[in-house]
């Protein structure tokens, strides 16, 4: 049953990926995408801020707190831990500067987006990332800016991140 749960982690986070980061244009890879905005009048139902963070900008590698880049560094708390990485300080650092093949998302996220998204990392970490879930949403949105990057201009080149 863990294997059959981790191969639909695997197939969902690859799908995921597809949709946020088209593999056509390199440096898609590595620009994240700009968060949304949160609505003038947020509704009760509304997932919270660190949560709709997440799900936009971090899910496409870290779907359930996983990593599909590098297995072994994955939000699980245990690892958090080993990395010395389990507190909001840390992880707001990785988010800001980014490392490795993670990019920073200074540029495209706020100092109280960074903030919710460290602390929704932490506490689903807590909990074994058990009450994660994909907000489709936020993800038909990063999909759909990145397909309006792609898009020709009038001039013929493409508004691709990194053209």
């Amino acid at each position: 049953m863990r294997l059959l749960k981790r191969l639909i982690t695997i197939v969902l986070a690859v799908g995921c990926f597809s949709l946020s980061w088209p593999l056509s244009t390199p440096a898609a890879m590595v620009s994240p995408t700009p968060s949304p905005k949160p609505s003038a009048s947020p509704t009760s139902s509304a997932p919270p801020l660190g949560q709709r963070i997440f799900n936009a900008n971090c899910s496409a590698c870290h779907i359930g707190g996983n990593n599909v880049i590098l297995a072994e560094k994955n939000l699980h708390l245990d690892t958090l831990q080993k990395y010395e990485m389990d507190s909001i300080v840390a992880i707001k650092n990785q988010v800001i500067h980014g490392k490795n093949a993670m990019p920073a998302f200074s540029d495209n996220l706020t100092l109280e987006e960074i903030e919710a998204v460290a602390r929704y990392v932490l506490s689903q970490a807590a909990q074994d990332w058990k009450d994660s879930s994909i907000d489709l949403q936020s993800l038909q949105m990063a999909s759909s800016r990145e397909k309006d990057r792609e898009k020709p201009s009038t001039t013929g080149k493409t508004n691709a991140v990194g053209s």
